[in-house]
């Protein structure tokens, strides 16, 4: 993956969404040969909003919904993720889904858009995937807001250690207990998933285990990237002299408690910005994103206004 072909194509949904739930433009940027989907509502400052894994922008609908009045919001879709094309489907290449790679592919899609005084806002594997791009291309933006997020190797974390290096060697299994229903789809609260067309919309792009190689492969890189973890280190010093914000759900549930424990990863990012604000919330879990609380949604205004 090397070149870029600088056009915005149109492009047929994949699939389809009630447009009361995702009420937004479908838009693609094609990146050698692969369509990556991405939304663009609003006007005013420019928020670049990246999606963890197992998600893709419609997990940003309400966020979005919230801000679009005073913000363009941008929010992009991972290659092999949500309305963006899967190349391993045509070529058996997984190397798109590597966290070099997708930060590379957001990067490109920048570019095409001529983006520009970003505010970058990075959760979940968002963040080493936004960061990674940031650190490379510091003055493309202007400042960093982290939520439950990481920048680093998750190899000492034993629940997370695992996972990354289990799920991938049983994608049947998986995606089995991930997609049997509706109550075992842990990355929306469940009044949402209460709404008629939420958990199609969810896992309309990983109807197969086939369909999960992405997501897995991202896992996988949770503990099989260190290149890649490391560099982003060394270069997060070029983001120091940023207005950075931190915004943090400490109440334990998703898929591993250690995510959202205070002194592993929250304490990692105030030891890095050690300016940062940072606001805590106490009855709010991991997977906080599609449901934004009032509070994140508040502070994020405040700071990238």
């Amino acid at each position: 993956m090397s070149s870029i072909d600088n056009t915005r194509v149109s492009h047929k949904r994949p699939f389809a969404v009630p447009a009361e739930l995702f009420p937004f433009t479908s838009r693609w940027v094609e990146l050698d040969g692969q369509p990556i989907h991405y939304v663009d509502e609003g006007t005013g400052p420019t928020l670049l909003l990246l999606h963890g894994n197992f998600m893709w922008s419609f997990s940003f609908r309400h966020l979005i919904q919230a801000l679009k009045s005073d913000f363009r919001c941008i929010a992009i879709d991972l290659p092999g993720m949500g309305m963006s094309g899967k190349p391993h489907t045509e070529s058996k290449n997984t190397d798109w889904y590597s966290l070099e790679a997708q930060s590379r592919s957001v990067e490109k899609v920048v570019e095409v858009l001529e983006l520009k005084n970003l505010t970058l806002f990075a959760n979940d594997h968002g963040g080493p995937i936004g960061l990674g791009f940031a650190a490379r291309r510091p003055e493309l933006f202007d400042k960093l807001f982290i939520t439950n997020s990481w920048a680093w190797s998750n190899e000492q974390y034993p629940a997370t250690r695992r996972w990354s290096q289990l799920a991938p060697k049983i994608p049947w299994l998986t995606h089995k207990l991930l997609f049997r229903k509706p109550q075992a789809w842990i990355f929306e609260p469940p009044s949402e998933l209460k709404i008629p067309g939420v958990w199609e919309a969810c896992t309309a792009p990983y109807r197969t285990a086939s369909d999960l190689t992405p997501a897995l492969v991202l896992a996988a890189q949770l503990t099989k990237a260190p290149k890649y973890f490391d560099a982003l280190n060394t270069n997060l010093e070029r983001l120091t002299t940023k207005p950075v914000e931190i915004v943090w759900a400490t109440r334990s549930g998703g898929l591993f408690p250690e995510f959202v424990e205070e002194q592993h990863f929250l304490q990692r990012w105030k030891t890095l910005f050690p300016s940062a604000t940072t606001t805590l919330m106490p009855t709010i879990g991991y997977y906080f994103l599609s449901r934004p609380p009032l509070v994140l949604l508040d502070r994020l205004r405040h700071f990238a206004a």
